[in-house]
């Protein structure tokens, strides 16, 4: 709303004040208070930095991280990404140097990773649940503030590799917690979603077949990201 807005929205007010001056300062305040409080509220999740499937800020963008020359399996899920989820080329290398980095630095499988990834957000950097999780990973910043200042202070969830390394951390907090169990880890993870680990399993079988890796058996203890 307009400050003129404001003025004409309170006239019928005005006219039988005894100090038009005072209840005018009054009204432009409250009339214009609603939208300083909306950008006081505005967060890397906020949904007005979302747009199509690679349209999103983190396509337009440089990355963050420079990435090296992809090895085979790196290049055969790049090309997954792009004919399966219609990902731009750009996009996919750096969902997939972000993912292997960020895993591998955890001790989490990439495939796993993926895995949930697609689980998520079916790989749409710009996606946003009505709770208000964001990005890649369905990161919900308001329950990881001091995560999200410590690991990406400042950035934009949607980028790819904020997200991932977001994302990557509080998984592996929840292995840690469960003592490595895989299915209790995600379960925390997707907040007690029913039949959200048993998901998340079938795609890491899609990934695991894509690359030639045999598929892991369960339950799945993942001791290596206890470190």
């Amino acid at each position: 709303m307009t400050m003129l807005a404001c003025i004409r929205h309170g006239n019928h007010r005005l006219a039988g004040s005894s100090n038009p001056l005072l209840v005018l300062a009054l009204w432009v305040g409250l009339c214009c208070l609603s939208s300083g409080t909306a950008l006081a509220q505005t967060s890397p999740c906020d949904p007005a930095h979302t747009g199509a499937q690679g349209q999103t800020p983190n396509s337009a963008v440089p990355a963050l991280f420079d990435a090296g020359p992809q090895n085979q399996e790196e290049m055969t899920i790049t090309r997954d990404l792009v004919l399966r989820f219609r990902l731009k080329r750009t996009l996919a290398t750096r969902i997939v140097d972000a993912v292997y980095r960020e895993a591998q630095s955890r001790g989490l499988p990439p495939p796993l990773v993926l895995a949930i990834i697609a689980a998520e957000s079916g790989f749409d950097p710009g996606a946003t649940s009505p709770a208000g999780a964001c990005g890649l990973m369905q990161v919900l910043p308001r329950y990881h503030q001091q995560l999200v200042k410590q690991l990406a202070p400042g950035a934009d969830l949607y980028f790819p590799e904020s997200n991932i390394r977001i994302g990557t951390t509080i998984l592996q907090r929840y292995l840690a917690v469960s003592a490595g169990d895989l299915d209790a880890a995600l379960t925390s993870y997707s907040g007690g979603s029913r039949g959200y680990a048993a998901r998340v399993h079938t795609r890491w079988q899609e990934f695991t077949s894509l690359i030639g890796m045999p598929t892991p058996e369960q339950p799945v203890m993942l001791l290596s990201a206890l470190h």
